[in-house]
């Protein structure tokens, strides 16, 4: 039942799209707020609010947006906003966020979060209000617990273990300011090298043991195991408040081991039905994911370490992969550029490490990105030396619309951009200035990719520029009123007509059966009163009952089209 809630919410947002009337950002003050989304541990959530006081850090990697505070009447259609919720489990404190749908309660095991809390809404349909910025929620099977989330604003991250779900949770708007901290990273003496040592038996007991201990420190551990080579970098400790660089993005791994020495055996000399393996787990799924199943008897060791979930956070760029041997019983670990091993289960990645040739996040660069024609690269954080340490991210944004193809987001892992290559922008100017109305005036919206720019008088506009015309004093609108540009033209050839008002063509009030009736002008924005003039939107709102057909008419002629749909 609860998949198929989380299903709903997440199709809401995938299908159709232009029901609201308007695709303009609200304009009441403080309706729009940034939005950033913030970790702890294993638990993500998007919010308005700065909720470090609370534990949470911002991800840097996942990316920000606006999103409102409150349902805005510019959004006409009450399908077209929803809030999104935050929702809290009982038994983990894991956070889902979605559209609670049935009255706004909370899923069944989960509690609503409200109190001191900043409301969020965000809009169903790419391009209506003229949101433009996708929300995705990823999610993961943890056990007994069910399903957690995490989630991202703007770009997709690849999360340790997590699976996008198809189509983003809702949408919305690009800002151009940003709240991410510039000294995101990992200090050198943090990092350690985390090594696989594998011992001489065979069989159930054969053991590849994945470790940072040496040793040179703890030598009688090491009896019967010979080193095999280096994986990778993980942080040994968390950053402590005097570092020049901070990571509060680090998640703790613990060493797991199974040794069941068999009836009669002995480590060396082990008995029938033994078993020897080392796992490197997550902290927090040790009596979830990883709970010991049937004849499984894995216990702390004591070691530990620490590694990011989201791939780029403080220059973690190397994925360490987990892979279970069912033959030998027998837990492997691999990085990138390792042979996948045969006959294996593939557990997918356990979290992201760092490179082995790095002895920091910080005395290693890349130089600048790639350029892409027609499209703009910023960088976070920015640097004055077109250099740039490792964790940053280098985000492309189109003139004329979306990145095509390929990632929007890069991050550099101290000697390269990944993921490579950029995506692609379309040549501007995709729809050109419409035919002048006579007795009325044309306007044309900034691009909603690159809000900062305007386009001049009688260039050309990019993706979801809107043209909206409105009548001089004494004129009326017949026919559109707004159109917008597609991906290769304007979705209509022309817009309405300005004709001299005359009573003839006012429409009569509309009475829809258990609704209430709100009116708009042309502009879609300002409340009207009677006479209903040509072009005048009509909105019915049902106060009982479902809606069936559509619910918003336009006074032609003077009739409204389409009739309306009913309550039942």
């Amino acid at each position: 039942m609860l998949s198929l809630f989380f299903f709903l919410s997440s199709l809401s947002s995938a299908q159709g799209g232009g029901l609201c009337g308007s695709l303009t950002a609200p304009t009441d003050p403080d309706v729009l707020q940034l939005a950033s989304v913030y970790q702890k541990g294993d638990i993500f959530r998007i919010s308005i609010d700065d909720v470090t006081d609370e534990g949470y850090n911002v991800l840097a990697s996942s990316g920000q947006a606006l999103l409102a505070t409150k349902d805005n009447l510019q959004c006409l259609n009450a399908q077209c906003m929803f809030q999104l919720y935050t929702n809290q489990r009982d038994t983990d404190k894991n956070i889902l966020q979605q559209d609670n749908w049935l009255g706004g309660f909370a899923p069944m095991g989960y509690t609503k979060l409200e109190n001191d809390m900043t409301s969020i809404f965000c809009v169903r349909w790419l391009g209506d209000c003229g949101a433009t910025v996708p929300i995705y929620r990823y999610f993961i099977f943890v056990g007994i617990n069910g399903w957690s989330h995490a989630y991202s604003i703007g770009t997709e991250v690849d999360y340790a273990g997590y699976t996008k779900e198809p189509f983003p949770i809702c949408y919305g708007w690009p800002s151009t300011s940003t709240t991410i901290a510039s000294n995101e990273g990992i200090a050198a003496d943090k990092l350690v090298t985390l090594s696989t040592y594998v011992n001489n038996l065979t069989g159930a007991n054969r053991d590849h043991w994945t470790t940072i201990w040496t040793p040179s420190t703890n030598a009688s551990a090491f009896d019967s195991y010979t080193w095999a080579k280096d994986v990778t970098r993980v942080a040994s400790s968390l950053s402590a408040s005097t570092d020049t660089l901070q990571c509060n993005s680090l998640v703790k791994v613990i060493q797991m081991y199974d040794k069941q020495v068999g009836v009669s055996g002995t480590e060396k000399a082990p008995g029938l039905f033994s078993r020897f393996d080392h796992k490197i787990i997550l902290e927090s799924q040790v009596n979830g994911k990883e709970a010991n199943l049937p004849f499984e008897n894995y216990t702390a060791t004591g070691e530990y370490f620490y590694c990011v979930l989201s791939q780029g956070s403080c220059g973690a760029t190397v994925p360490l992969k987990k892979w279970f041997n069912g033959f030998e019983i027998d837990t492997i670990y691999t990085v990138t550029g390792d042979d996948d091993p045969l006959f294996v289960r593939n557990d997918g990645v356990l979290c992201y490490t760092w490179p082995l040739d790095s002895s920091s996040a910080s005395d290693i660069t890349c130089a600048a990105a790639p350029t892409v024609m027609y499209g703009q690269v910023t960088y976070s954080p920015a640097s004055t030396t077109n250099t740039y340490v490792a964790g940053t991210t280098a985000k492309l944004s189109c003139e004329s619309g979306p990145v095509f193809y390929n990632a929007s987001v890069l991050t550099c892992d101290g000697t390269n951009w990944n993921p490579l290559p950029f995506g692609t922008c379309t040549e501007p100017g995709s729809c050109f200035q419409l035919p002048t109305v006579a007795n009325g005036q044309i306007t044309y919206s900034a691009n909603p990719y690159s809000p900062d720019i305007t386009p001049a008088a009688g260039s050309s506009y990019g993706l979801l520029t809107t043209a909206t015309l409105t009548c001089n004093s004494g004129y009326i609108i017949s026919g559109r009123t707004m159109v917008y540009c597609g991906v290769s033209d304007w979705t209509y050839p022309t817009l309405g007509t300005c004709s001299l008002y005359t009573s003839t063509t006012s429409c009569p009030a509309l009475t829809v059966t258990n609704a209430v009736v709100s009116y708009m002008q042309s502009d879609y924005a300002t409340p009207a009163s009677a006479p209903y003039l040509n072009g005048y939107i009509a909105i019915a709102t049902c106060s009982t009952g479902t809606p069936t057909g559509t619910m918003v008419s336009a006074c032609i002629s003077g009739a409204w089209s389409p009739t309306p749909g009913q309550c039942s």
